[in-house]
């Protein structure tokens, strides 16, 4: 999806669209071992489950995101 939202950035003619572009990036992790999903940015917590939702499509329920910012560290990595 980041290549795909930066290849319609990068198009011939859409210069000023790109200088006024603002993008939101949002990581998680999460580790799948034992057919158990757990959220690697909350540890301790519940399992996680797999849903899937038509608008949504496949995704997990109850992962964290964090916010991720040019530079900065990930509370995981301190």
């Amino acid at each position: 999806m980041a290549r795909r939202g930066a290849s319609s950035v990068q198009r011939p003619g859409r210069q000023d669209a790109a200088a006024n572009a603002r993008v939101l990036c949002r990581c998680s992790f999460l580790e799948i071992y034992n057919e158990a999903i757990a959220d690697l940015l909350a540890p301790g917590a519940a399992p996680l489950a797999v849903r899937e939702d038509l608008r949504r499509g496949v995704y997990v329920e109850g992962l964290s995101e964090e916010v991720v910012a040019c530079g900065a560290p990930l509370p995981l990595c301190q």
